[in-house]
């Protein structure tokens, strides 16, 4: 700022240095200004809070209580640093964004409005900075009764907030109905403060769960549904002005319905002996062991509670045609379910001579009763041996 127009009252910072200069050593000493009255000098600055730098700005400066002998000259009025002068000794000239003369004539029962101009990109958003006032000329040097000060503040660069990307996987893909799933939120960058909303099918699944090292994880209940779901994982930040939000692509897991079980029973188990042997026939001995009786719901082809097994003696190798064939039977019998005890029965069937023929083999087979023999029935079988002497 070397040159400031004579008719605002400005004048040239090196003048007011030299002005300073000469009257230190005219006074040969620094003069510890004296206490301020209450009533003293004071300025207030419009605007003051939140000056953008990077444009011009124009302050506006109320003075008053500028009077008595420490007014004479006037008053310098400055804005800039705190750092280059803050009272307590002469005035020092240079450094300052403007300075401004306010002549005697300018101050009115000790008031005044002058405007400081402050040039575009001259304020640093990390420093402090003030309107100053002091006495004028060779007072500025000597006389601290019209130092006043009023703080302005400069906007801070807003800083854009640091963008964030989640990712979401799961612990399986497929599951069967019942199972534990765990969903597993990333959030990049790692340093990210907030928390992840999962969400399944549209709803959120659980509450939030803070983020802590760039990771978010939920176990899912055992409840899902069969079916395909579709889970999303979203970052909240904690603070909006140093992480932006993201949400994370789809990941589906799929649930399959769990296999019905249905314990094992025991096999059943077919023997069978001769006990007799004549011209008349055989006499057929059968006895079945771990039978298990079904309930209607479980019988597929009548729908209706098994009431008994039937025991019959028939051709070998024409047991399964024997459920549309009768006549590769030799002799049937049926056993009420009362008669079987703790899964057993035994029956003895004579066999008359006339359905046998010696060249064929015979078999002992238990079927669950009523129905045809067929697999869903089938109990078992045991062969029938007849000896040669029998």
């Amino acid at each position: 700022m070397s040159t400031f127009v004579k008719n605002s009252g400005r004048i040239g910072a090196s003048a007011l240095a030299l002005v300073t200069s000469l009257l230190v050593v005219l006074s040969g000493l620094m003069v510890t200004p004296a206490a301020q009255a209450a009533d003293g000098p004071s300025v207030t600055v419009s605007p003051s809070e939140n000056l953008d730098p990077t444009v011009e700005n124009v302050l506006t400066v109320t003075g008053t209580g500028f009077t008595g002998p420490a007014a004479a000259n006037g008053a310098y009025l400055v804005v800039g640093k705190t750092s280059i002068w803050a009272g307590g000794g002469p005035l020092i000239s240079d450094g300052w964004n403007d300075l401004l003369w306010v002549m005697p004539r300018d101050i009115q029962d000790g008031g005044f409005v002058k405007t400081l101009t402050i040039p575009a990109n001259t304020l640093d958003p990390a420093e402090s900075y003030h309107v100053a006032t002091s006495a004028a000329h060779g007072l500025s040097v000597t006389e601290r009764s019209l130092d006043a000060f009023f703080p302005i503040t400069v906007a801070q660069p807003v800083v854009a907030p640091t963008a964030t990307s989640t990712t979401l996987s799961a612990s399986a893909a497929s599951v069967e109905e019942g199972s534990v799933v765990t969903l597993s939120a990333n959030v990049a960058p790692a340093d990210a403060v907030g928390t992840v909303t999962f969400s399944g099918d549209g709803s959120p699944a659980g509450s939030p769960v803070q983020v802590e090292a760039g990771t978010a994880s939920l176990a899912l209940g055992s409840d899902l549904g069969v079916g395909n779901h579709s889970f999303t994982a979203s970052f909240t930040p904690a603070d909006p002005a140093f992480f932006l939000s993201s949400v994370s692509a789809e990941t589906v897991i799929s649930v399959t319905e769990k296999p019905t079980t249905v314990p094992e029973s025991p096999k059943a188990k077919v023997s069978a002996s001769v006990t007799d042997a004549s011209a008349k026939g055989l006499q057929v001995s059968t006895t079945i062991e771990n039978i298990v009786l079904r309930a209607a719901a479980d019988v597929p082809d009548t729908g209706k509670d098994d009431q008994g097994v039937y025991v019959g003696i028939i051709e070998k190798d024409r047991v399964k045609e024997y459920g549309s064939s009768a006549d590769a039977g030799a002799k049937e019998d049926f056993a009420y379910k009362t008669f079987i005890k703790d899964g057993k029965v035994t029956r003895n069937l004579e066999v008359p001579a006339d359905k046998l023929d010696r060249s064929k083999e015979y078999v002992a087979v238990s079927w669950l009763a009523h129905g045809l023999l067929n697999d869903s029935r089938y109990l078992g079988q045991a062969d029938i041996a007849v000896t040669p002497a029998q």
